[in-house]
C-alpha cells in the first residue's frame, strides 16, 4: 500500500470517528441551538456497547400524554459543555428541557441515560445512604416513563415529570 492510499484510509477513519452518531434522536427534531449529538469517538467506551443507543438516547412517554418523547446526552458545538436534555412531543414538534448542563465535557465518558419504567422505587435516602430531608421521599412512585441519569458503576438519579409543576424533578436513587 502506498502513502497516498494510507492517507486516504486514515482520513476516512478520522471522519468516521468524529461524525455525530445518527442515534434515534435526530430526524424529525431540531436540537437546541449550539448543541450536537456526541460522535462515535465520544461514545466509544466499552461499557456503552451493551446498548444500541450507547446509553446516550432514551425513548419513552416521559410526561404521560401517550406520545413518545426522547432524552439525549448532548455536547455543545464549541466542545466546552455536556448536557442531558429531554424532548417532549407537542403538536408543533418537540419542546426541549435542559435537565443537567455541565461546564465541562469530562463527565461524558462516564455518564449514561436509560428509560425507567413505571413502578415503585426506593430512593437513595430510603435505602439508607443518608437521612431523608424534609420533602425528600424514601420511595418514588413513577407513574409513567422516567429518565435514569447515571455515572457508570456509581451514582444514579431519576428525572420524572411532575404534572402539577409542569417540569421535571430529580430524585437520587444511589450515591
Amino acid at each position: 500500500m502506498n502513502l497516498f492510499d494510507c492517507l486516504v484510509k486514515l482520513t476516512i477513519a478520522v471522519v468516521f470517528l468524529i461524525t455525530p452518531v445518527p442515534l434515534a434522536l435526530a430526524g424529525d427534531m431540531a436540537l437546541p441551538n449550539g448543541w450536537r449529538m456526541p460522535n462515535k469517538l465520544e461514545l466509544g467506551d466499552d461499557w456503552r456497547q451493551k446498548d444500541t443507543e450507547k446509553f446516550a438516547v432514551a425513548t419513552g412517554d416521559f410526561n404521560g400524554d401517550g406520545v413518545s418523547d426522547r432524552a439525549a446526552l448532548l455536547m455543545s458545538r464549541n466542545g466546552k459543555r455536556a448536557g442531558l436534555y429531554v424532548f417532549l412531543s407537542e403538536s408543533a414538534g418537540f419542546k426541549a428541557y435542559a435537565l443537567d448542563v455541565r461546564g465541562s465535557t469530562e463527565i461524558l465518558p462516564a455518564m449514561g441515560i436509560a428509560k425507567v419504567i413505571p413502578g415503585k422505587y426506593k430512593t437513595a435516602c430510603g435505602k439508607g445512604y443518608w437521612t431523608c430531608k424534609k420533602k425528600e421521599p424514601s420511595e418514588l412512585f413513577v407513574q409513567h416513563d422516567a429518565v435514569e441519569y447515571f455515572k457508570t458503576e456509581s451514582a444514579s438519579s431519576y428525572f420524572y415529570w411532575d404534572r402539577q409543576a409542569k417540569s421535571f424533578k430529580r430524585v437520587w436513587i444511589s450515591d
